[in-house]
């Protein structure tokens, strides 16, 4: 073994470019799959922690939504003897919450409505108070104790009072520490649901009907089936559901394809299958790159490995050597991909938009993975050159005569080169698609437009805060909405389109004021706009609502009873997921107005943002100022896609780097195998030019076929994801052209320097060699 190791040293010395090459592939390759791993095992911790997961189970109606009448409840708690607990729930993830004390409001997001059963599930830390009295009464509320600490600093805040929603006042009850960070709920604070603070519900015959999430606790043993299989007939019997209904299990939610109204957290599966599907491509072509290098180097050992066999070496023990080396170089890659994952890792967590722990892999048993798939890879990367040095006779090395371990090279950098191509060209795609997003036209302006989010609660103070930020002069126009271009919070049914069987589905509508189209600079292109002593008996639409009835006047004509009085220049309501659609514009002073928005002058633009500040906090002192631009909003939301952009960016990248490695270090064993040919050539007069061509020519061929199989293969993998966007680029052939010339470039320059030094070498020395 000792000798082994000396053997091993002295050929990682002799061959330093293999070497070299060989472990920063690896490396980065094993630094990609550590990351990715890490990553993936993190989302698979998804709720876990949870001491009783195993028996957590959600309902779930058919269509993919969760939410049930809250009456449900009593049947579920006393006809069903497999259910232990039963919890009902409302998470509010993005809802605009807000938490005062003292007059100083506090934006929360994460507010939990549910009841004290939920602590009979979940496994909660408490640091003040406990489960038995957190939510005995209705005017309680729990405080993690993040939140608790910012609200009331390091003292016991239990008996506290606190406001919620601006509404309802309530008192501490207790301080919890925050679930585990790979949970579904992460909730900021927790209110009972019978306090019923936010509207979930809607109306029947006069009877207000409210809406919950379970959360079901089965008994330890239960047939889940056996529960599905009387669920739905138990609670539509009883007018519960109008659909059948079914048990999913908490282990399966935060995967589950259907985002449904859960309010829970979703894994990205889409980000986790591409970068799933990269990483794999990079770790393809680093073991196809160490085939290639081990094989190429294998042409320079058969007289190492021609002694040995002379001097009585069996096969096994020329197999099990170069075997014994591809798993000694891999263990020092990773080692070396240990350290390199730890100092990239923020720069992966930028990737995927989210931190995440390496103690996840690091930890029993999944640790052993690691050994075990190191050995799995290094054995099959260098399984087909152990093969080679093991198979073939004495005579058959001295002789060289065997050309299958050059041949092989040119299938393997086909296929890395066909992988780097699909990469560069998915790379240019991702990035015209953005560009050509934002930079299309979207139908109105939004420079220096700036979105306030206003509460409900203030629906008396809007017209003064309206009037009072409309006196700068730096403010152009301030218009009330329920929403705005970007975010449709509203439908409406057509009756007339209906019938005509041109438009089935619901209607975006925006309820707004008269000032709505000056702000976003929407022209009224037939009619007029909306003037104050109107109420809701009229209608605007927009021009693709008008051509879907065809109509070609508006004159006398309605919309569900309204008299429809203009038309607008057709805006994107929506992202560029969506292509156009109708919609309807109503005019209603009653509205509860949730945003208000303003076109600012470009100059000073700090300035007015300082000034609506002092506006806010003189007629809502107790409201947080909640604004953003609209421009910045948009980009927002196409950020997945730049980070999925960013990914292929950075992994290509490595790719290429990878590919270009093997291909200098084939380029050197080839040019050093001909170079007694080169020298012949040159002393019968061939040129240096003539020379480089004919080193050249093959990285030619390779490259060549690797394009003609990528383009048809990159060709369909883009098409499919640009499917998912309304308006895209389009694949023209220069992109695939470029993408060619790329990697041939990279492939010619990678070479081109070995290839001249062997074409301008003196042909004495290379005759001399021999």
């Amino acid at each position: 073994m000792i000798h082994f190791f000396r053997l091993f040293y002295r050929n990682l010395i002799r061959n330093k470019t293999f070497s070299v090459i060989t472990i920063s592939g690896f490396t980065l390759s094993l630094t990609v799959v550590l990351l990715l791993s890490a990553f993936v095992f993190n989302e698979l911790s998804y709720d876990r922690a949870f001491s009783k997961v195993d028996r957590i189970y959600r309902i779930i109606k058919d269509g993919d939504k969760s939410d049930i009448n809250e009456d449900a409840i009593d049947y579920l708690t006393h006809d069903f003897p497999e259910i232990e607990q039963v919890c009902r729930y409302n998470y509010f993830i993005n809802f605009r919450g807000a938490l005062t004390h003292d007059l100083h409001s506090f934006k929360v997001n994460q507010i939990l409505h549910t009841e004290p059963s939920f602590f009979d599930i979940f496994d909660v830390d408490f640091v003040y108070g406990n489960k038995e009295t957190a939510l005995s009464d209705i005017n309680s509320i729990i405080l993690t104790e993040e939140i608790a600490q910012k609200l009331f600093g390091e003292r016991n805040p239990v008996g506290e009072p606190l406001t919620v929603y601006h509404k309802n006042d309530l008192t501490v009850s207790a301080v919890i520490k925050s679930l585990p960070g790979n949970s579904s709920l992460q909730p900021k604070a927790i209110i009972h649901r019978d306090l019923k603070t936010v509207v979930n519900s809607y109306t029947n015959d006069g009877e207000t009907i409210y809406f919950n999430r379970y959360f079901v606790l089965l008994e330890p043993g239960s047939d889940v089936s056996a529960v599905n299989g009387k669920l739905s007939a138990h609670l539509i019997d009883h007018d519960m559901v109008d659909n059948p209904v079914h048990l999913m299990s908490l282990k399966d939610s935060y995967f589950s394809d259907a985002r449904d109204s859960s309010h829970l957290m979703h894994a990205n599966l889409r980000l986790i299958r591409i970068l799933g599907a990269i990483a794999l491509l990079v770790l393809l072509i680093s073991i196809l790159n160490f085939i290639v290098l081990f094989t190429a180097q294998y042409m320079t050992r058969i007289k190492e490995i021609g002694t040995k066999k002379t001097v009585g070496a069996g096969c096994k023990t020329i197999f099990f050597q170069f075997i014994l080396e591809s798993v000694m170089i891999g263990a020092i890659s990773l080692l070396a991909a240990i350290l390199l994952s730890g100092l990239t890792k923020p720069v992966f967590e930028s990737i995927v938009n989210k931190s995440f722990d390496m103690n996840y892999i690091y930890s029993m048993p999944t640790v052993l993975l690691i050994p075990a798939g190191l050995i799995f890879i290094s054995v099959l990367a260098g399984l087909f050159p152990a093969i080679l040095a093991s198979r073939y006779s004495v005579l058959s090395m001295f002789r060289n005569v065997d050309g299958n371990a050059l041949k092989i090279k040119a299938g393997l950098l086909t296929v890395q080169y066909t992988v780097s191509i699909i990469l560069i060209t998915a790379l240019i795609v991702i990035s015209l698609q953005m560009k050509h997003v934002k930079n299309m036209d979207w139908g109105f302006d939004k420079d220096c437009l700036v979105k306030i989010e206003v509460s409900w609660r203030i629906k008396d103070k809007l017209p003064l805060l309206k009037q009072k930020i409309a006196e700068s002069p730096q403010i152009y126009h301030v218009t009330c909405s329920n929403s705005g271009p970007g975010a449709v919070y509203m439908g409406n049914g057509w009756n007339e389109a209906y019938d005509a069987g041109t438009w089935k589905e619901s209607v975006s509508t925006f309820m707004v004021d008269t000032d709505f189209f000056n702000v976003f600079d929407i022209s009224v292109i037939e009619g007029r706009n909306f003037i104050e002593t109107e109420k809701n008996n009229v209608i605007i639409i927009n021009e693709s609502a008008r051509k879907l009835v065809n109509w070609n006047s508006i004159v006398d004509k309605k919309i569900n009873g309204n008299d429809v009085i203009g038309v607008v220049k057709d805006f994107h309501t929506e992202s560029m997921y969506k292509s156009l659609e109708p919609a309807f514009f109503i005019y209603n002073q009653d509205s509860y107005y949730t945003w208000l928005s303003l076109r600012i002058a470009p100059e000073n633009i700090s300035g007015t943002l300082d000034y609506i500040q002092n506006v806010w906090d003189e007629v809502c002192p107790e409201f947080v100022l909640e604004y953003s631009f609209y421009d910045e909003w948009y980009d927002a939301m196409y950020k997945s896609e730049e980070r999925l952009g960013f990914a292929i960016r950075i992994f290509s990248v490595i790719a290429l780097l990878i590919t270009a490695m093997g291909t200098f270090g084939v380029v050197q064993f080839t040019t050093r195998r001909r170079a007694k040919e080169v020298g012949i050539r040159k002393v019968n007069g061939a040129s240096v030019r003539e020379i480089t061509a004919l080193l050249n020519r093959d990285m030619l061929k390779w490259t060549v076929i690797a394009f003609v199989i990528a383009v048809p293969m990159s060709w369909y993998i883009m098409n499919k994801w640009l499917e998912s966007f309304a308006y895209r680029t389009e694949l023209g052939w220069w992109i695939f052209a470029i993408s060619g010339i790329a990697a041939l470039s990279i492939a010619l320059l990678t070479t081109s320097w070995q290839v001249i030094k062997t074409a301008t070498a003196n042909p004495v020395e290379a005759l001399r060699y021999e």
